[in-house]
């Protein structure tokens, strides 16, 4: 099975759930996560709407375009970004391009309508801009757009000094996630309150909560 955005952050969240999903054992969506996706659906889109009024018109690529084209093109700001290989099928936000000296610095863009950058949301951006970073692009920090007043907040993954804390824990976990996938192994199982909720009737009554 390919790596997704939805596996991703079902990995984030609960490792179980992305356990369950990477083999076709997970339930029905709740009405709770139905509502929470056209919610994160929605702001996005607003979001996004803020975001590229930053820009003119000559550095905004509305996409799609592949990750492949995000290399060869010189625009600064590049919408729905896709990628589709044997190890990553994805539809990336955004992804930003600046300029740093002579070379282009990257960085991927998530979006997040809750009014603080909680851990499990710097966790996502972090982990997808380390996978888009292995397909090529050059990836060095991951931006998470927040918040009714559509706030930033910039997290970096390498410097001059290599990768930062976050971006070991960030390759540390999309290697976990590979090897969920590949393995089809579940992973250990631990007591948490909202297991229930996330894998919508595909657990067993008994909670668990990830390590």
């Amino acid at each position: 099975m390919k790596l997704t955005l939805d596996l991703i952050e079902a990995f984030v969240r609960c490792r179980y759930k992305a356990f369950l999903k990477s083999t076709g054992q997970i339930g029905s969506p709740t009405e709770y996560e139905l509502l929470e996706k056209r919610l994160a659906n929605a702001y996005q889109e607003r979001a996004v709407q803020q975001l590229a009024e930053r820009y003119s018109p000559r550095d905004f690529a509305p996409g799609p375009l592949s990750l492949k084209d995000v290399l060869r093109c010189r625009h600064r700001l590049i919408l729905n970004a896709v990628h589709d290989d044997e190890y990553l099928s994805v539809v990336i936000p955004a992804v930003e391009r600046l300029l740093s000296g002579r070379k282009s610095e990257y960085g991927s863009v998530t979006f997040s309508p809750v009014n603080k950058v909680a851990r499990p949301t710097k966790l996502l951006a972090a982990v997808l801009a380390t996978a888009v970073g292995k397909t090529g692009i050059p990836v060095s920090y991951a931006k998470v757009v927040f918040g009714p007043r559509f706030s930033v907040t910039r997290l970096g993954l390498s410097g001059r000094n290599g990768c930062t804390h976050l971006g070991n824990e960030a390759t540390s976990l999309l290697h976990d996630l590979e090897a969920i996938v590949k393995m089809q192994t579940s992973p250990k199982r631990f007591l948490n309150s909202h297991c229930a909720i996330r894998v919508s009737g595909a657990m067993p009554q008994r909670r668990h909560r990830p390590r």
